[in-house]
């Protein structure tokens, strides 16, 4: 069995992938088909998260601060964002709100 954090990282990725295509996709009814398939896969995989996390709010966390961590990265890789002095507070401050939240 695969540990409760490891569905959460997953579902994290798979809904910023999602809304990396939303950004980057037109409207068409065949691009919102193939949006549903990452969507699906977070929901999947947060909820195999949230049913063995020890917590609800250490999956509900963790998956906020992978969610974001993640989407900096694609925007970094795929929008030509930059990282600045209010990006990395706001990386830090996710990951210490997390930290304490779940600990």
């Amino acid at each position: 069995m695969i540990p409760w954090w490891i569905g959460t990282l997953l579902g994290s990725a798979s809904l910023a992938v999602k809304n990396s295509l939303s950004r980057m996709w037109d409207m068409t009814p065949m691009n919102i088909v193939l949006m549903q398939i990452p969507l699906l896969a977070a929901g999947m995989f947060y909820w195999y998260g949230f049913r063995n996390a020890p917590k609800f709010v250490n999956c509900w966390f963790l998956g906020t601060a992978f969610n974001a961590l993640i989407a900096i990265a694609l925007g970094l890789l795929f929008f030509d964002k930059t990282i600045s002095g209010n990006t990395f507070a706001g990386i830090t401050c996710v990951l210490a709100g997390a930290y304490l939240l779940i600990n």
